[in-house]
């Protein structure tokens, strides 16, 4: 980094470090020359406008990193040598509560994904230094393309950030929720809402999930559920909703997704049983044009006005 460079990066660490009304403060610094970092948003709130993520971006990430609540960093090609510094400059954030990583699927040179490397160095720091966030509360994965070997990974950042209330780890369809993936979700004592919307699940993913649910009652905190979206199974596959009967889901979410006969009778079930559950979401419409299914979904509704 040149002088001319370093001192426009430390005239913006200025400005986030001496501004006083730090709500309503917008940051956007048309660079010169055009190729540096941008940020924007807030000072609370700030979003990194770049193509790479640098050692010019990594100074400017440390300078907004102690005054952040949240952090965008969507689509970046993350540098390999940035990953680390990265990482502990995440868990050392004093006050942020939400880190938006989507869209990071790709580090250079490398094979793997940005999201597992991520992952293990946030493992390292907290292994070496004792020290874990207890800040973060939402953690977005969507969009990363991930794998089920880079989820398991990435699972364990559930163990470095020990306050996530939110885990999106919607549109990442090659992912599968092994019993492995799903014991560490239901085990968590945080987390309170997952998204797996756009994911092409098999019902072995989702009973996989419901399975450790319904067994880790008493540990998990999970209350909302969105299995919204994209499956690779049909109206002759059935989901074993009957799972939930007995769980703490107060909100679930199935958009779009295919359900037979049987599945409508397990959450009619799950309605009639289930105190905890206040808001379920099923497609209707694809229901409707299904006659063998009338009395099913007449049920269901029934169960659901009582």
């Amino acid at each position: 980094m040149n002088l001319f460079e370093l001192a426009e990066y430390k005239i913006l660490a200025n400005l986030f470090r001496d501004n006083k009304n730090k709500e309503i403060m917008k940051v956007f610094i048309p660079f010169s020359p055009p190729d540096l970092p941008k940020i924007g948003g807030t000072q609370k709130e700030p979003e990194l406008y770049a193509l790479i993520f640098d050692e010019k971006a990594l100074y400017l990430f440390k300078t907004f990193n102690q005054y952040a609540e949240k952090i965008s960093l969507q689509g970046l090609e993350i540098k390999n040598n940035c990953i680390y510094p990265l990482a502990q400059c995440v868990i050392s954030a004093p006050h942020l509560e939400s880190l938006v990583l989507n869209g990071n699927d790709c580090s250079p040179k490398t094979s793997r994904g940005f999201i597992p490397i991520f992952a293990e160095a946030c493992q390292y720091i907290v292994k070496n230094s004792g020290r874990k966030n207890t800040n973060l509360k939402n953690l977005d994965l969507s969009l990363n393309n991930l794998s089920s070997d880079e989820l398991n990974k990435a699972t364990n950042l559930l163990k470095s950030f020990t306050s996530i209330k939110t885990l999106n780890l919607s549109n990442n369809p090659n992912i599968t929720i092994s019993k492995e993936i799903a014991k560490k979700i239901a085990q968590n004592k945080t987390l309170q809402s997952l998204s797996l919307k756009g994911c092409w699940l098999e019902k072995t993913d989702i009973e996989n999930l419901l399975d450790a649910l319904a067994f880790q009652k008493s540990k998990t905190k999970l209350e909302e559920l969105i299995l919204s979206g994209k499956t690779i199974f049909d109206d002759t596959t059935v989901i074993p909703f009957e799972k939930l009967s007995d769980s703490n889901i107060k909100k679930l979410e199935l958009h779009h997704l295919s359900l037979s006969i049987r599945d409508l009778e397990a959450l009619t079930k799950v309605l009639k049983i289930n105190q905890t559950l206040q808001t379920l979401t099923i497609d209707i419409s694809h229901i409707m044009q299904d006659l063998s299914k009338q009395n099913a979904l007449n049920s269901f509704i029934s169960a659901a006005m009582t």
